[in-house]
């Protein structure tokens, strides 16, 4: 048995790091391309509801991906139950707790405006994280994919 040095064992350690970089990167492209492939399936918006206190229906249009630190646009349709888009209505956005720290929305209350309410998103780390639209006591979450342009390390 040969004893290593502590310059190649540091040297292994690097290797090792290194590796499991990639295979983060690489896993996070999996995950990407499949939210993307998935989500693409379905590109007609959900529409919720009624809500139980006024009886109004929405949908929330989120992109299926982001790049980290950009922004991107949230929108949610408030309609009544003929379809005609209902103004004044309070939504409410955020960002699932475990993102908290590296995610956000701004504004996170909207009111509505020709039965829109548009909030903007960005986040800070790479993953698959969720975004919660509340309108009354009706929620819609929405997947959203968070790459990093040209990264291959795989860092967050």
């Amino acid at each position: 048995m040969v004893a290593t040095s502590g310059t190649a064992q540091l040297s292994q350690e690097r290797v090792r790091g290194h590796l499991m970089l990639a295979y983060k990167a690489r896993l996070y492209t999996l995950v990407l391309s499949l939210t993307l492939t998935i989500g693409g399936m379905g590109c007609t918006l959900k529409l919720v509801g009624p809500t139980a206190s006024s009886g109004y229906f929405f949908s929330f249009d989120t992109p299926f991906s982001v790049l980290r630190n950009e922004s991107a646009e949230l929108v949610v349709h408030v309609q009544d139950a003929q379809g005609n888009p209902i103004d004044g209505i309070p939504v409410e956005f955020q960002v699932e707790p475990a993102w908290a720290q590296s995610a956000s929305v701004s504004p996170s209350r909207v009111i509505t405006t020709g039965g829109r309410a548009r909030t903007v998103f960005r986040v800070g780390l790479i993953g698959v994280l969720h975004v919660i639209a509340r309108v009354d006591n009706t929620i819609q979450e929405k997947a959203i994919a968070v790459s990093h342009r040209g990264d291959t390390s795989g860092d967050s």
